[in-house]
């Protein structure tokens, strides 16, 4: 399993399906951040915390979720200036 299907399910699970593909696209790189809905990132970057704190995650994995996470983060302070 794929670290994107492994969040992407539990986004979904949380906050639907809607939500749940926004994080894969920009998983993936196939859409930025800027075309996504702000309300949805909230969401995407608490699930992913979660995960990353759970410690439930491949070293890997985690650090692969964890540099998605920060690109999330500086997108959110960018944004808020």
């Amino acid at each position: 399993m794929e670290t994107v299907d492994l969040v992407k399910a539990v986004v979904n699970l949380h906050h639907g399906w809607a939500v749940a593909d926004q994080f894969e696209v920009t998983f993936n790189g196939g859409e930025p951040f800027e075309e996504q809905n702000s309300n949805a990132l909230r969401y995407i970057k608490g699930v992913v915390e979660d995960i990353l704190h759970s410690k439930i995650l491949s070293e890997d994995a985690h650090d692969e979720l964890h540099v998605y996470k920060e690109n999330l983060d500086d997108y959110m302070v960018e944004m808020a200036k």
